[in-house]
């Protein structure tokens, strides 16, 4: 009996060391195994759907500079600019409303370069404009010029640039101002602080090209009317471009020296010939155009093919016509009219002399559960909320949606809970399936506490200076992180940021977003 006891002491003793030397001990010991299992899973397949993060990626979170610290919507420490009143907005397009041309005529006075360069300012929302167009070719009419007018940008030095001169993407210094589109300005009630900033170019981007574009003029308030005297007006004309829609044309000249040309007794007909750009044969006569064309000529040994240049509709060439322009239906040319969009630019001052604030921005937060891996999507939105810094210590955080199924706390507050929903509810995501029949009307889907607002709560004990990284996320009781170089569940956004729907990748709408993963110093929304 002793001898078969101390064999089974034995092989329990041989077990547990067999057991512990080929698993990880976690597996028996350590209650945070599954945490650990689960985050290092999400790193690798953050890894394989991104790239490997740039060393320097601190995802929103790291000090503010020059390029983001200048948007302050909490300007309750400034002088409050106007509101826009009725009359102004009247005041302000009638004397827009017409061309370039007609305002000079009426001695209506506008400058194409903003008329000095302010650092403290409100930027307002005054006019949404109601012309409409049409693509090039005419396959789509009636297209709302204000309502693809999104992501206003402001140059804050003479690093901003447009790519291709007057459209194209952002270069150098450029800061989106929180929320405002074309079509609407619903949050802060129309108005941005802007601090530390400048006024050095104005830019819109439109959702038919995917361009930003900087058609705009200035007028000076006290231009239109004396009661406007210290406002400054951005006026914006719609356009789209697509760089590579081209027309063809043809011409004829006189003579019969182009072997390849199709002649016509004593005239050639010359093309068709690639021009860039959508034009009619009036529109091209108008701007002087001038097309290259070839010809043989005899250089004393043999015939070579000589390049040329004539003017569309030059005197001695007849015959001119063009065909349909490729890429037509991504064109609308603008009606040189600048009441597509007009903003109003005010100078701030601190309010009762008090020294200016610290350029502390708040923040908006997205964040993923650590259940997306390669093969699903990485939409960011299991958890979206806002972080309104009120001191250097403390915060209110604002919850605008919950995508994930799972327990999901904000400094300890169960989100679902915080909008009266179990954990099995996708919160304003605009997910499938969520109808809840004790709310009909889908208040609480919308992202709507019992009380009609979105659920909010105060947070102690931070540094403002984290940005809200510190404000502790957890799903399941583990810590979503967001550690500089390292892949990251969450991620800091300016207030207004439009977060993903519900099974929607980040990089649908955010086609850059991988890359700025791996460069940080790339703009990627």
């Amino acid at each position: 009996m002793m001898k078969k006891y101390l064999m089974t002491g034995m092989a329990a003793v041989a077990l547990s060391v067999a057991f512990t030397s080929c698993s990880h001990e976690t597996d028996v010991y350590n209650p945070d195994f599954e945490s650990e299992n689960l985050t290092n899973s999400y790193n690798e397949a953050f890894i394989r759907t991104f790239g490997q993060p740039a060393a320097d990626q601190d995802w929103g979170f790291g000090p503010v500079v020059a390029n983001t610290r200048v948007i302050n919507v909490n300007g309750n420490m400034w002088e409050e600019t106007p509101e826009v009143t009725d009359a102004e907005k009247t005041l302000v397009f009638n004397y827009v409303n017409m061309t370039k041309a007609q305002m000079k005529a009426a001695g209506h006075k506008y400058t194409e370069v903003f008329p000095k360069n302010i650092t403290d300012y409100f930027v307002t929302q005054v006019y949404t404009g109601t012309d409409t167009y049409s693509t090039w070719d005419g396959s789509s009419t009636g297209i709302l010029g204000s309502s693809h007018m999104d992501h206003l940008q402001i140059a804050m030095n003479a690093s901003g640039k447009l790519s291709e001169g007057k459209y194209g993407s952002l270069e150098g210094s450029w800061s989106h101002i929180n929320n405002f589109n074309a079509s609407s300005n619903t949050n802060y009630g129309g108005n941005t602080l802007v601090n530390d900033g400048g006024t050095f170019d104005f830019a819109y981007n439109n959702s038919e090209d995917s361009k930003y574009h900087n058609k705009w003029i200035a007028v000076k308030g006290e231009d239109i009317d004396a009661s406007l005297a210290g406002k400054y007006y951005i006026c914006f004309d719609f356009i789209a471009v697509n760089p590579d829609a081209y027309t063809n044309f043809k011409f004829k000249l006189p003579g019969g020296n182009n072997p390849e040309a199709k002649e016509d007794g004593e005239w050639t007909e010359y093309g068709p010939i690639k021009v860039p750009g959508c034009w009619t044969v009036a529109s091209a006569t108008a701007a002087n155009l001038e097309i290259e064309y070839s010809v043989w000529e005899w250089n004393g040994t043999a015939t070579v093919e000589v390049k040329k240049t004539v003017k569309v509709g030059q005197s001695g060439t007849k015959d001119w016509s063009t065909e349909d322009p490729v890429g037509g239906n991504q064109v609308i040319d603008a009606n040189d009219v600048y009441t597509d969009w007009i903003v109003r630019i005010v100078e701030a001052q601190p309010a009762n002399e008090e020294e200016k604030p610290d350029p502390v921005e708040n923040i908006r937060i997205i964040a993923e559960d650590l259940h997306a891996n390669a093969g699903s999507d990485f939409d960011f939105n299991d958890v979206v909320f806002d972080v309104h810094f009120t001191s250097s210590t403390t915060a209110t955080v604002t919850i605008i949606a919950a995508g994930g199924t799972l327990p999901l706390t904000v400094d300890g507050h169960e989100v679902h809970g915080l909008f009266g929903k179990s954990t099995d509810t996708m919160i304003n995501t605009n997910a499938e399936n969520t109808v809840d029949p004790n709310d009909p009307d889908g208040k609480m889907l919308k992202g709507y506490n019992s009380n009609g607002y979105h659920p909010s709560f105060e947070v102690t004990g931070i540094d403002s200076r984290n940005r809200g990284n510190d404000i502790e996320v957890r799903v399941k009781g583990t810590l979503l992180t967001a550690t500089k170089g390292q892949p990251a569940a969450k991620v800091g956004v300016k207030p207004g940021f439009v977060y993903c729907n519900e099974l929607v990748p980040i990089e649908t709408p955010y086609p850059r977003f991988a890359t700025w993963v791996q460069q940080s110093n790339v703009l990627w929304y």
